[in-house]
C-alpha cells in the first residue's frame, strides 16, 4: 500500500516547494501529470492461472498421496494437510486480488529539470495535481506568482524509481527506454 501523508505545496520567490524539496522555478523545463491505473485485468488474469495451477497441483497431490502405501490415518493427514494448504494459498491469491480491485488510480506531478523527470507528488485527486501543474506553469512567467496548498500526497513504493516497481521513465542517454509498464 502506497504511504500517505500530507504535503504542504507553494510556490513562492521563484521556487517550488514540495514539502521541505525546493525546484527553482527557472530551471523547470516541464511539468505534466500522469495517471496511474491499477492493472486490473492483468490482476484477474494471474488470479485465475494461480488458481488452475493451484487446481492441478492440488489433484496431482490428491493422486500422489491416494496411491501411497500409506495408513489410512496418515492418508487422510496428508489431506487434511493438502486441504489447508491450498485454503491458505486461495486466501492469499485472494488478497493479492483485492488489493488491486480496491485499488484507486493515482494521478502524478511530475517536473522535469535538467535532469530526468521526477514525480513530486501522486494523488487520487486528479484535479488537484492538475492544478498544480497550471500554476507551476503560470510562475514560469511570473516571477511574482503565488500559490500554496496541501496535497494527501500518495507518492510511494509502488509508483516511481529505478529500484521500486512501477512504470519506468528514461528519456534520456543510452538506457533511453521512453515510458514502459512494469509490473
Amino acid at each position: 500500500m502506497a504511504k500517505r501523508k500530507v504535503i504542504n505545496v507553494s510556490i513562492r520567490d521563484r521556487i517550488l516547494w514540495v514539502g521541505s524539496a525546493a525546484y527553482p522555478v527557472q530551471n523547470i523545463a516541464r511539468a505534466m501529470t500522469v495517471t496511474y491505473a491499477p492493472r486490473r485485468a492483468a490482476a484477474v488474469g494471474r488470479f485465475l492461472v494461480s488458481m488452475l495451477v493451484l487446481a492441478l497441483v492440488m489433484v496431482a497431490a490428491t493422486a500422489a498421496i491416494d496411491n501411497t502405501p500409506w495408513p489410512l490415518a496418515d492418508k487422510e493427514t496428508a489431506r487434511r494437510a493438502l486441504r489447508l494448504l491450498a485454503l491458505g494459498l486461495i486466501a492469499i491469491f485472494t488478497i493479492q486480488l483485492l488489493r488491486v480491485l480496491l485499488a484507486k488510480t493515482r494521478h502524478a506531478v511530475f517536473i522535469e529539470t535538467s535532469g530526468s523527470p521526477l514525480a513530486v507528488l501522486a494523488s487520487t485527486k486528479e484535479q488537484k495535481m492538475r492544478e498544480i501543474v497550471g500554476e507551476v506553469a503560470k510562475a514560469i512567467n511570473n516571477p511574482l506568482a503565488l500559490y500554496h496548498t496541501t496535497v494527501n500526497n500518495h507518492l510511494g513504493d509502488k509508483v516511481f524509481g529505478d529500484k521500486v516497481s512501477g512504470d519506468k521513465f528514461n528519456v534520456f542517454g543510452k538506457h533511453n527506454v521512453g515510458k514502459r509498464r512494469e509490473n
